[in-house]
């Protein structure tokens, strides 16, 4: 007689070989893309073969498996355990859950549903919040297929877990781009030979870094998975062909129409179609007019009426020009002057110019004096002095105060004077003064003639002048130069009556 298990294993094999050819309708081809292929283990029953297959291109045998399918990410088909037979994963209900249907979410990769044992009867979850539960689910890598986590089955699976050769063979996903101008026409201006225009582009699942590229439209090629670029296209009667490639393979086409608007294409630009009667007249404009060297950056506009064969400029801008143009920027101006922007254009006529200016200066620079307790410093404060300039500072002592040090950038100077002028001045300066009680210190006491002090009472200070109660006096005439120790007495002299 047949031991139980004996019996259960040739059931096993006899219910296989019913369901083989039963629902094999149903079984998906593993070699199809979205089919999965590997296998996961039981921690009850063993290995449990997902497909005939044991990669993505290498299957062999009878053909069976589990598909998802790629749009709506739902499995189907059937698995296989040497154990228990069949498990199916088609059109599964009546499980122990709302959710039976096994499915793998796209954007996320989480797996949900169950899978049923056709002999046993038995379940396996693939996600625990549909038992609601929580810790354990299998999940898809979106990118590599590549199955991982935890499911776990009611009576003879127990946990079961991926290997890590089981995975998911997703469907190649198709590559698109855009490439579309701003206009399907750009116009050519006067006397010019080819006009600009924007195209925008986009490209969905790129492979490798799109680039768009023309024959004879410029920049070529110009690169990225998406962009805008404004691009020149040469005069061309059929129009200019733009090209979005990606990895080798054309995405999209534009083409850019060029057109001389009223004006006529005479082999080598658009030129006017009516004679003039008069020279050009040129209307040019700078923005802005005025600015600090090494700051203003000008734009030029001009145009040009009565149909000019050639415009030309000249003085701080140089080339041919088109009848019309701008805002054109000349770059950050460095030199302090008058920038001269002169066109000249000409007809059969004529020719006219004009000109517009830039006036750059060079900055103004501050001057910070400060002064300590025992005397003043004048002008105090910050001073503005213009690129170039002088400015001249006094320093006066209180009564009983000599001056002790003067820092001109932080650094002490000597001699020791009154006064200190800063001159061609390009760039900020600091000047600070301290004082000594010359009471304390008669040894630190600075001549009579470099004091900043009216020693002699004659309204006049030192050799080179200063300030007596804030009024700027002039320099004793008593002093020889600042080495002179001593203001002297001023004689009158009295007229005999």
């Amino acid at each position: 007689m047949l031991s139980m298990i004996t019996k259960k294993f040739f059931t096993v094999v006899l219910l296989s070989i019913f369901v083989f050819f039963v629902m094999g309708q149903s079984q998906a081809h593993a070699s199809t893309a979205d089919n999965m292929y590997g296998e996961a283990w039981s921690s009850d029953i063993g290995w449990i073969s997902f497909s005939n297959c044991t990669s993505a291109t290498s299957c062999s045998g009878s053909s069976y498996g589990v598909t998802m399918d790629s749009v709506s990410g739902v499995l189907s088909g059937q698995a296989w355990s040497s154990n228990v037979g069949w498990i199916n994963f088609t059109n599964v209900t009546g499980c122990p859950a709302s959710n039976c249907q096994p499915k793998v979410n796209l954007t996320t990769g989480v797996i949900s549903g169950f899978g049923q044992a056709v002999q046993e009867g038995g379940w396996i979850a693939l996600n625990a919040a549909d038992l609601g539960q929580s810790g354990w689910n299998w999940t898809m890598n979106t990118t590599t297929g590549a199955v991982t986590g935890q499911a776990w089955g009611d009576m003879n699976f127990g946990w079961v877990v991926p290997d890590a050769s089981l995975k998911i063979a997703l469907s190649p996903t198709s590559m698109t781009g855009t490439l579309t101008p701003a206009t399907s026409t750009c116009t050519i201006p006067l006397n010019g030979s080819s006009c600009t225009q924007t195209l925008t582009w986009t490209t969905t699942n790129p492979i490798g870094t799109s680039a768009v590229t023309s024959a004879t439209g410029t920049p070529s090629p110009a690169n990225g998975n998406n962009g805008s670029q404004v691009f020149t296209a040469p005069y061309n009667a059929s129009g200019v062909s733009f090209y979005l490639y990606n990895n080798g393979t054309l995405l999209a086409t534009a083409v850019v129409n060029t057109s001389c608007g009223t004006n006529t294409w005479n082999g080598t630009k658009c030129s006017s179609s009516t004679a003039p009667t008069s020279a050009p007249v040129v209307t040019i404009s700078a923005s802005p007019i005025s600015g600090t060297a090494g700051t203003v950056n000008p734009s030029i506009t001009w145009s040009a009426t009565n149909s000019p064969t050639s415009c030309t400029a000249s003085n701080d801008w140089t080339g041919s020009k088109p009848a019309s143009g701008g805002p054109q920027a000349q770059g950050i101006l460095n030199t302090a002057k008058t920038y001269v922007y002169t066109l000249t254009c000409t007809n059969a006529i004529g020719s006219g110019s004009n000109s517009a200016t830039v006036v750059v200066s060079n900055p103004s620079h501050t001057i910070t004096a400060t002064a300590g307790s025992g005397g003043a410093i004048y002008p105090s404060g910050s001073t503005t002095v213009a690129y170039g300039g002088s400015q001249t500072y006094y320093i006066t002592p209180n009564a009983g105060y000599d001056i002790s040090t003067i820092k001109v950038d932080g650094t002490p100077i000597t001699p020791i004077v009154g006064s200190y002028t800063f001159s061609n001045v390009t760039t900020n300066h600091t000047i600070s003064a301290t004082f000594i009680s010359s009471i304390n210190n008669p040894g630190s006491k600075p001549t009579q003639c470099t004091d900043g002090k009216d020693n002699n009472g004659d309204g006049t200070v030192d050799w080179n002048g200063g300030y007596i109660n804030g009024v700027k006096v002039g320099a004793d005439p008593t002093c020889t130069g600042p080495s002179d120790n001593t203001e002297g007495t001023v004689k009158i002299k009295v007229q005999e009556l």
